[in-house]
């Protein structure tokens, strides 16, 4: 598969076709065994033409190999040589034109069922709905924005106890159980009445 493939919402075999596919490892568990020294034994699904079965190799011999099939970063893994290539005379012969692109997804577009409104929700929102605290600005009533997210556990103590908060978690207690469960315990006839 790649970036091309196109799967709609109420596709349920098409997505799940697609999450084993990304989900897939790179070699498969059953032909890969780890030997007593050490040593990664790999066997081949069909063996090579000069008779080669499986490969002996160190664990971080494979971990190489497998970290070269890798690409790198913002770069393009199908490349498009010959008449195909962006720079070929001959190409505006083979590649469809824009007009019957544009009419080709017209065509699929129409087909589509209609897009749902997006999901997203600003944090802003979401703070509001969770934790009942109202982002705005107290001069101007605007609503704030994210400007840093700040993770580290220094840096936190820090502006904690930079504005004169507390900088330790608080204490930690069991949570109860659900209501009507201690009676269960105790006394099994009063939930029957």
């Amino acid at each position: 598969m790649q970036a091309a493939t196109r799967i709609l919402a109420n596709d349920q075999p098409g997505r799940e076709r697609l999450s084993r596919y990304i989900l897939r490892p790179p070699l498969a568990n059953d032909r890969l065994t780890l030997s007593d020294d050490g040593t990664v034994h790999l066997a081949f699904k069909r063996p090579w033409s000069d008779g080669t079965a499986a490969v002996t190799l160190e664990p971080l011999a494979l971990i190489a190999r497998l970290a070269a099939l890798v690409p790198p970063p913002k770069r393009h893994t199908v490349r498009y040589f010959g008449v195909l290539s962006s720079h070929a005379a001959s190409r505006s012969l083979v590649v469809p034109h824009p007009a019957e692109a544009h009419l080709a997804h017209a065509a699929a577009a129409a087909a589509k069922p209609a897009r749902a409104k997006s999901k997203y929700i600003p944090w802003a929102e979401l703070l509001r709905r969770t934790f009942a605290i109202d982002i705005k600005c107290s001069k101007c009533g605007m609503p704030l924005r994210l400007r840093a997210l700040i993770k580290t556990e220094t840096v936190i103590k820090k502006l904690l106890l930079a504005m004169h908060l507390p900088a330790e978690p608080p204490e930690l207690h069991p949570a109860r159980p659900p209501p009507g469960r201690e009676r269960a315990a105790s006394d099994p006839e009063d939930l029957l009445s």
